[in-house]
């Protein structure tokens, strides 16, 4: 998969821990978490994720990272600063955009849309920097 620099799934696996943690965090009620949940008329008393929400949110940063690392070396990116670009172009492209549609059409806030989307460009420039830092250790060219 990542070809050239000796298929280390490893990478893949830490970039899918780093969005799990920045997740945790991003939603936690020490950063957004609480707003979030107020804008999103939850009740955070109810809010208690279970191993197979987890375990779902897992192999969804999984898959990302997978996806993100395979797209990086399908177009020839190898160093830190191409590689956090190229996420974040990712992130743009495909990300914010599709999750926008939530707002035009099921009328989610323009608030918590921010905060989703705000994480997932955390996450994929973390991504990018990881794959990129990889790259450069590796040698990869």
């Amino acid at each position: 998969m990542l070809e050239g620099a000796n298929t280390h799934y490893t990478v893949i696996l830490v970039a899918a821990v780093l969005q799990m943690i920045l997740g945790t965090f991003w939603y936690s009620s020490q950063c957004f978490g609480g707003k979030w949940a107020e804008i999103n008329e939850f009740d955070v008393s109810l809010i208690k994720p279970n191993a197979l929400q987890y375990l779902g949110g897992f192999v969804n940063a999984l898959i990302r990272s997978w996806v993100l690392g395979y797209m990086l070396v399908f177009f020839g990116v190898t160093t830190i600063l191409g590689a956090i670009s190229f996420s974040f172009w990712a992130w743009l492209g495909f990300v914010a955009t599709t999750q926008f549609s939530g707002v035009i059409w099921a009328k989610k806030p323009i608030s918590a849309y921010l905060i989703d989307i705000g994480y997932f460009l955390a996450a994929f420039l973390s991504m990018g920097l990881i794959f990129g830092l990889f790259f450069w250790w590796f040698g990869v060219n």
